[in-house]
């Protein structure tokens, strides 16, 4: 989604892209590069301006880096070509050297002013649409592309029309006859779309232009729709706005082991935190291949995504342990994900020729991983797999500068024990880190309350907080923390495990400590 928010972000490192074609655009980069450098900053440019001038001593611009700041001196062209190369979250000033400038806003006579203050901090940051197009042919095969300006649907043929089924969310909006079919983002609204009678977007909303080329039809128009949008977002503001609690009831937090390392954490016995570990890992083969139940439904995010279908199962915990949104937050993450065999494989050796569910393709890769980077510099790993013959864990692992923690069986380690450096139970730490609510609890909850007892000693904690007027254990910064993963994991695979930023739901209200369960 586009938005524009304020930056004082201090730069150190700088990108230069200058339209090769244009040998004023690269006179401008070398002097340019002059400027910054005797202001103290790193600054790289690229290869062919880099060959013109006979520049050794520039570092040659690089992708994949993550620059502070990225200079594009050319036109519009030159700039979209760079934003589809470089990392996801670099800043683009774009200054107008070509022919076209609808985004390459400043002249040249404004470059220097303009990098004076953003030098300075003083600058905003306008965040913009791109659109992931993922092509299915007839054979199987799918090729996978980013658009920041269109995405184009054309005839092949010259004096033919093609048909077309317009589906948005699965649902449909019309089957029509035309030349082809543009999908524009607000940026590309000025551009193909113009052209073909669409509408002009402002470039920092969040919606998309659909916009037939030469319809054989007088009822259909352009259309501007909502993009992907946000829904861990809205849900923060829908939440902050009505001012009402809004809890996800995640069970796997309110576990014996986890509310006793949770307390061994708070304690400082595992030091300083610096890793954690957590998963999803349950072989639900069988059970996804139902005819009933859950397998009614949770069959289908297979056919449909590439990611971490379920993060918070695992990341709940070890959010909680590392303070997440109370003192720290999940910065960025990157994920990519196996091949995908379990599911098919089992589907093939259990089920009948004559199923149905034969003809289906899933796209999950058996085993996710997500490395998530807090702001405080901490990792943890993330994975899912339910469809391997594996037993049940979620790993559930904390490490620090004095000690770790690990599930599945449980075991912890911490410097100075009686037992070295081997793993030792977690029984001599039960009396004095056990949580109040299980020691109260515990038995009744082990009795009537499923999965081991966590969702009775959860619902309990929950009608506590409820008849006395407390602050839940979780609020909706966790519910969207936690959640994000998922469609980002998603994101990341889709663009080659490029890194993904983590949007900040607290809007740095993170910064500020706040107790961690009570």
């Amino acid at each position: 989604m586009s938005r524009a928010k304020k930056a004082k972000q201090a730069m150190t490192h700088v990108g230069i892209v200058a339209r090769s074609a244009s040998r004023d655009a690269v006179r401008t980069a070398s002097e340019l590069a002059d400027w910054l450098r005797r202001r103290g900053l790193e600054v790289a440019m690229d290869q062919p301006s880099l060959r013109a001038r006979q520049l050794s001593d520039v570092a040659p611009f690089d992708e994949a880096f993550s620059y502070d700041l990225v200079v594009v001196l050319g036109g519009d062209g030159t700039l979209l070509s760079v934003a589809r190369a470089v990392a996801r979250g670099v800043a683009i000033l774009g200054v107008n050297l070509g022919r076209l400038g609808f985004l390459t806003e400043l002249t040249r006579s404004e470059l220097y002013p303009s990098l004076v203050r953003v030098l300075a901090g003083d600058y905003e940051i306008e965040e913009r649409s791109f659109f992931d197009v993922e092509i299915e042919r007839p054979n199987g095969s799918v090729s996978r592309f980013q658009a920041f300006n269109d995405a184009v649907i054309a005839k092949a043929a010259l004096a033919h029309m093609i048909e077309l089924r317009l589906e948005i969310d699965s649902r449909l909006v019309s089957v029509f006859r035309a030349d082809g079919l543009i999908m524009s983002t607000p940026n590309g609204s000025t551009a193909y779309n113009l052209s073909a009678g669409g509408p002009i977007v402002h470039p920092t909303l969040a919606a998309a232009v659909l916009t037939p080329i030469c319809a054989h039809t007088l009822s259909l128009r352009p259309i501007v729709v909502p993009d992907g949008g946000n829904e861990e977002g809205t849900l923060v503001e829908v939440s902050e706005k009505t001012r009402r609690h809004c809890i996800m009831l995640e069970n796997c937090c309110y576990g014996y082991n986890e509310m006793l390392v949770l307390n061994l954490v708070k304690a400082g016995r595992l030091g300083r935190l610096t890793h954690g570990e957590c998963a999803y890992i349950h072989d639900l083969r069988e059970l996804l291949l139902s005819d009933e139940g859950e397998g009614l439904w949770r069959r289908y995010p297979h056919l449909q995504l590439d990611g971490n279908l379920y993060p918070t199962h695992g990341l709940g915990p070890v959010a909680n342990y590392m303070g997440i949104n109370r003192g720290d937050r999940f910065d960025y993450l990157v994920s990519m994900s196996s091949l995908e065999a379990g599911l098919t494989e089992y589907r093939d050796e259990h089920l009948a020729p004559a199923d149905p569910k034969r003809q289906e393709r899933y796209r999950t890769g058996d085993m996710n991983t997500s490395l998530i980077k807090t702001a405080l510099g901490r990792t943890v790993m993330l994975q899912h797999d339910v469809v391997s013959p594996r037993p049940y864990s979620r790993i559930n692992m904390i490490s620090g500068t004095r000690g770790t923690f690990a599930d599945y069986p449980a075991r912890i380690m911490i410097e100075g024990q009686p037992e070295g450096d081997a793993w030792a139970g977690l029984d001599g730490y039960r009396e004095a880190f056990e949580s109040p609510l299980w020691k109260r609890m515990g038995e009744i909850a082990r009795k009537l309350g499923g999965h081991g007892g966590m969702d009775f000693i959860m619902n309990y904690r929950l009608v506590q907080c409820m008849r006395e007027g407390l602050v839940p254990d979780m609020d909706v910064y966790d519910a969207a923390a936690w959640s994000a993963p998922g469609p980002l994991s998603v994101t990341s695979v889709k663009k080659g495990s490029r890194p993904v930023d983590v949007p900040d739901f607290t809007r740095g209200a993170w910064r500020a400590p706040r107790p961690v369960m009570g």
